[in-house]
């Protein structure tokens, strides 16, 4: 009797055993997935830190190309204007010199007396 005592013993602490290393396993098993859900929560933080600097980055070549653009619109506005003085300078000298010395002023005047 003694020995099935200790058999049913051995088998007892063999069966405690193996539950104590299923135990382990899924104790393993649920850290693992738990780093691994970690990481996989981190990388996507990164990642949208990432994106959110990239879209950031961009609002500010957008905005800087934007801001270029419209002062080379003012540039070029003010040339346009600084070069249509010229030009009325030049015609009004051009008048004065064909009408013998007289300012561009009175010849362009309606009414003037210069027939």
């Amino acid at each position: 009797m003694k020995s099935l005592e200790e058999a049913e013993r051995r088998w007892q602490l063999k069966e405690q055993e193996a539950e104590r290393r299923r135990q382990l396993q899924q104790q393993e098993a649920e850290r693992r997935r738990q780093l691994q859900q970690q990481e996989a929560e981190r990388r996507h933080k990164e990642a949208l830190q990432a994106a959110k600097g990239e879209q950031q980055a961009a609002e500010r070549r957008h905005s800087e190309a934007e801001r270029r653009h419209w002062e080379e619109q003012r540039a070029a506005e003010r040339r346009r204007q600084l070069q249509q003085q010229a030009a009325d300078r030049l015609w009004a000298r051009t008048l004065a010199a064909l009408n013998g010395g007289q300012t561009a002023r009175t010849t362009m005047q309606p009414g003037g007396d210069d027939g």
